[in-house]
């Protein structure tokens, strides 16, 4: 938590460990140097702290953004007014760690990328199915694909031209 000024009003053991904070620096209660551990913290400094500018100036501007650390970590950062009888006293800043919820969507969108390319340079057939029947079916030949969705129940069958022996 911050004042208008930008000094830091009050954090917690968690902002410190995210971060990592040495436990003197805390002690001693200097902005500017925990300020400074935050910019050299950031793997490219120069946008951080274009946009901490730009987020102080802002009082009523609610943010959130993504700041990639040297350490490795990937944290959050959703910052909001905070607001006494209506005005702006200061800010309110949230960090989280989301290294693993980042590092997870990048394997997601490389494995589908992977079975994009399998699928559309394959010369195969390929059958989605799920627990009860056959839901989509492809077929490709020399010509032409041939595509299907198939309903439910054991009728769902595709169609002889779409079938290889």
């Amino acid at each position: 938590v911050t004042d208008l000024a930008g000094r830091i009003r009050h954090c917690n053991r968690r902002f410190a460990e995210l971060w990592g904070l040495p436990a003197d620096l805390l002690a001693h209660r200097d902005d500017d140097a925990v300020m400074d551990w935050m910019r050299r913290s950031v793997v490219d400094p120069t946008p951080y702290m274009r946009r901490l500018a730009l987020i102080e100036e802002a009082t009523l501007l609610q943010a959130s953004d993504q700041l990639v650390l040297h350490s490795g970590k990937v944290l959050e950062r959703i910052t909001l007014p905070q607001c006494s009888r209506g005005r702006p006293i200061g800010r309110v800043y949230s960090f989280r760690d989301i290294t693993d919820r980042i590092a997870a969507e990048q394997v997601l969108q490389l494995r589908t990328e992977r079975l994009n390319a399998v699928f559309d340079l394959s010369p195969d057939g390929f059958v989605v199915l799920d627990k009860r029947a056959i839901r989509e079916a492809w077929a490709v030949d020399a010509d032409f694909t041939h595509r299907f969705t198939a309903h439910p129940g054991p009728a769902a069958q595709p169609p002889a031209s779409a079938r290889r022996t």
